[in-house]
């Protein structure tokens, strides 16, 4: 079973409460031990009937060491909590079963959709053909796409490269440089992104 008597370093005598009080008179240690849970405020449990005793220990000294309120009920296979620490205590129970996996990268929202692409290597296909009318517009439609990371998978380079194409052929249509030239510079483009599309 779960921390019986002296097997939690946290826990003096059996602080931790399977289901209800602990052992009349006992009481935690202010300085080492957490609140117990408030029954007015919402509670959520978490059932880890297929986790291990060693895991289970750990879990209990994390949520200790969190200061988060708990209680251990089901024979010491679910631990409930308040609600309002449900976020913290999903993100620890991985770290917990699962301590060699890494955790998910976070999405900025900041990375350019891999569409865009697509969109560029379209517009420079056409503007090789045709580099006055619409193909701009479509060019620089996509180019206004362009954010301050690269679309998922490419590399940082290479896509540094391409928008330096993109910044070239734009300065480029600004400066109303000859269609031979923009058509030149779109060839450049098309090549530099028909890899990665």
């Amino acid at each position: 079973m779960l921390n019986t008597p002296g097997q939690d370093d946290h826990d003096s005598d059996l602080e931790l409460r399977f289901g209800g009080p602990g052992p009349e008179g006992s009481s935690p240690d202010a300085d080492d031990d957490c609140q117990p849970l408030d029954d007015t405020r919402e509670q959520v449990g978490y059932e880890l009937f297929d986790w291990d005793p060693t895991d289970l220990d750990e879990l209990d000294d994390a949520l200790h060491e969190m200061q988060l309120p708990h209680e251990w009920v089901s024979d010491g296979y679910e631990v409930v909590v308040h609600q309002e620490n449900e976020g913290q205590v999903d993100a620890l129970l991985p770290t917990i079963r699962f301590p060699d996996e890494l955790p998910p990268e976070e999405d900025d929202g900041d990375d350019t959709d891999i569409e865009v692409l697509s969109a560029l290597f379209v517009a420079a296909d056409r503007l090789q053909k045709d580099p006055t009318g619409e193909p701009v517009t479509a060019l620089l439609d996509a180019a206004e796409r362009i954010e301050d990371n690269p679309p998922y998978g490419v590399d940082d380079k290479e896509w540094n490269r391409v928008v330096g194409l993109v910044d070239d052929l734009i300065d480029g249509l600004h400066a109303a440089i000859p269609p031979a030239t923009v058509a030149g510079l779109a060839v450049g483009l098309r090549d530099r992104l028909r890899p990665l599309v």
